[in-house]
């Protein structure tokens, strides 16, 4: 992974990744919101590492990805645990 200089929305100087390689193993959900970008639920391989279940809100051109999380199967079937012990 590598690091570059960049600048966010207001000036600041911060460190961005570049060429981050993220593939798409299988689209599973997604929901749109006002503003037209999509939070999807995503199995993805990030930078050839093993496939996550990956949440994170997608731009609605893909091109800009917002912040999310990223989980392993055991983590996802301990979430699906809990969710479902849960009154919602």
């Amino acid at each position: 992974m590598r690091f570059q200089l960049c600048f966010d929305d207001f000036g600041r100087e911060c460190a961005c990744i570049v060429h981050i390689h993220a593939a798409y193993i299988n689209f599973l959900w997604h929901y749109t919101n006002s503003s037209g970008w999509e939070r999807q639920l995503n199995l993805i391989s990030w930078n050839d590492h093993e496939p996550k279940y990956d949440i994170r809100d997608w731009s609605p051109d893909g091109s800009k990805m917002g912040k999310g999380i990223s989980m392993t199967k055991e983590d996802l079937i301990a979430l699906k645990g809990i969710l479902d012990d849960m009154e919602l």
